[in-house]
């Protein structure tokens, strides 16, 4: 089911740069008169990082689909770094791709990307992390925003209910890295969810979509605020390093309540324990 699910998040953007090609065992054919044979399929993808869960299950996606079908690929990681995602979709898009699919660490920062694509005339696909330029073909993905608000809205009716219908209380604010266009989308959306309330206090901490990571922050803030009332995690794994820190001073994790984005396999498992 994990395999299936992370395949037809990217199964739209794949068959979209495919599209223009019929194939014949693995090779994309011309359907014009004046020639015989366009080019192979030579498909690239740069993702934000795979040092986490989430986004190794959606680099490998792209890998069972392009394997499936028998294309060529090539699967690059960031490793959180925009300057990083520029170089390496330079190379490939070099390196003769006939499509590019980009989960953009920065949406502004990686726009270069898809002027660099536009002059080599290769279409350039987002998906989970769009890019800010018109140019971008299609982006497949989810609502960050959205995802944080209805969390955040959670939060807040969870809260009243705790205060006897009082919105305050306090948050743990799980952060992704700081510019990335995931992290900023679904911290504004717990934002969006809190800001009216005056009374709702946020204590942020920057977890870098990791779990190791975020348990180290996470402690940092929890030994100066114990008396939270919840955790936003802007992913699964940041989400439970948070939990792993309150284990870690011996505080009940039960005693909070938990929200996040992402079913990754440490999410299932907390909430099955």
């Amino acid at each position: 089911m994990r395999r299936l699910f992370f395949v037809l998040f990217v199964t739209i953007a794949l068959a979209v740069i495919a599209a223009p090609f019929a194939f014949s065992n693995g090779q994309a054919q011309s359907t014009s008169a004046g020639s015989t044979q366009a080019k192979a399929i030579f498909l690239g993808i740069s993702t934000k990082t795979v040092t986490n869960p989430w986004e190794a299950y959606f680099q490998d996606s792209f890998i069972w689909f392009a394997k499936d079908h028998g294309w060529k690929y090539i699967a690059e990681g960031a490793n959180g770094d925009p300057a990083v995602q520029l170089q390496q979709s330079r190379q490939m898009i070099n390196r003769g791709i006939t499509g590019l699919i980009v989960s953009a660490q920065d949406a502004d920062a990686a726009v270069p990307i898809v002027q660099y694509a536009d002059e080599h005339h290769i279409p350039v696909f987002t998906a989970d992390a769009d890019i800010k330029s018109p140019n971008v073909k299609m982006y497949v993905g989810f609502s960050g925003e959205r995802a944080g608000k209805e969390l955040g809205d959670d939060i807040v009716k969870y809260l009243k209910n705790k205060y006897n219908g009082q919105a305050k209380g306090t948050i743990l604010d799980m952060e992704g890295p700081l510019g990335g266009a995931s992290a900023q989308q679904r911290n504004q959306g717990l934002v969006d969810a809190v800001q009216q309330y005056p009374d709702i206090k946020v204590i942020q901490a920057e977890g870098n979509f990791q779990q190791q990571p975020a348990e180290t922050a996470a402690g940092d803030k929890l030994r100066a605020n114990p008396n939270i009332d919840a955790i936003y995690g802007a992913n699964g794994p940041m989400a439970c390093g948070a939990v792993q820190a309150m284990k870690n001073l011996n505080m009940d994790p039960k005693s909070v309540y938990v929200a996040t984005v992402d079913a990754t396999p440490c999410v299932i498992t907390m909430l099955n324990s």
